[in-house]
């Protein structure tokens, strides 16, 4: 029976406050035995940990002093990227501090680093008003890779050698497009594969032909799957996200990177979706790429550390992150 192991971190000194853990990956290298995950304390400090599921000890990877977002596994699972008071740092695993990234283009609200190499990165940033898509080795020699002084592009992703992301214009049409990489791209053609007057976040391409983006109408946040068969675009809304995420929030109504723990997973052809609660265990929502349809797993089996058995305040929420047969999960409790 597959048993849930949720991320727990303990902490003293505070009471009758909501801290909130989840899981970020696994890490590469490792036999699928570490997983790292974050902590967001009360106050709203963020930390990284690491769980080794064979001496099964909490390990702390990141010093308090720093405030992590965006954090990201680096491909060679040496340590991990991430954005702390907008500047780019890379920490390994093997030591104490971390790498600033230099960056002299004058960039700000830096986001979405997605690495192509074990030197290299895409991330998104605006430069004037506009965002673009930009690329950086370890040394900060950057590259404009799509730039426009009337269009907003952001959420890179490289499949292969196809650039996908979205864009959007002057009017607010928003779309999902596409076209062959390479460190020229300005001669290169632009391919549209879906348009949309809503909001597009979160682009996230499994395949050369099929991914999910989050939509947001209203306040409705939709994560929806496509997939392109026969130079024809499937486009499905297969879940809808709570509203910036409020059912896991404390009073505060804020949780540090707000869609972020409620993407989807991909494992063995199934995209796994946030958790649905019931009376007595949980449901393991996914959709099954293959068929395109949404089924569900009944789960009843949880292991929660000694010190939460008799904690009735904590709850789960998330996607789930599979490990070794293991599922970690996100957890809210009160500390």
């Amino acid at each position: 029976m597959i048993r849930f192991l949720f991320l727990l971190v303990f902490t003293a000194g505070l009471s009758h406050a909501t801290e909130y853990i989840y899981p970020i990956g696994v890490v590469p290298q490792s036999a699928e035995s570490k997983v790292l995950f974050m902590h967001q304390h009360a106050d709203r400090r963020t930390q990284v940990f690491l769980w080794d599921s064979i001496t099964e000890t909490y390990e702390v990877s990141l010093s308090s002093q720093y405030n992590p977002i965006c954090v990201q596994l680096l491909p060679n699972g040496t340590g991990f990227s991430f954005i702390d008071d907008g500047i780019i740092k890379i920490k390994s695993f093997n030591k104490r501090s971390a790498k600033i990234i230099e960056i002299y283009e004058p960039l700000y609200n830096i986001a979405q680093i997605t690495w192509i190499s074990d030197t290299d990165f895409l991330f998104q940033a605006k430069r004037s008003n506009h965002y673009g898509i930009y690329q950086s080795n370890l040394e900060g020699n950057i590259t404009s890779v799509k730039v426009d002084l009337y269009t907003d592009y952001g959420y890179p992703t490289l499949i292969d050698d196809t650039l996908f992301y979205l864009s959007k214009n002057v009017a607010d049409v928003y779309t999902i497009a596409y076209n062959q990489y390479s460190a020229d791209q300005k001669e290169k053609v632009e391919n549209i594969l879906y348009v949309s007057n809503h909001p597009l976040m979160y682009l996230t391409m499994l395949s050369t032909n099929e991914g999910y983006v989050v939509e947001t109408n209203g306040t409705m946040n939709s994560i929806c799957f496509f997939k392109l068969e026969r130079e024809k675009l499937k486009f499905e809304r297969i879940f809808v996200l709570p509203y910036r995420g409020r059912e896991s929030f404390d009073n505060n109504k804020f949780l540090c990177e707000v869609f972020r723990p409620f993407l989807p997973r991909e494992r063995a052809g199934r995209l796994f979706l946030p958790l649905a609660r019931e009376i007595g265990g949980a449901r393991l929502l996914y959709y099954d790429r293959n068929f395109g349809c949404l089924e569900d797993q009944f789960c009843t089996s949880f292991f929660l550390p000694p010190a939460l058995k008799k904690n009735r305040s904590c709850s789960f929420f998330g996607s789930p992150l599979f490990s070794q047969g293991n599922i970690f999960v996100g957890i809210s409790f009160l500390s």
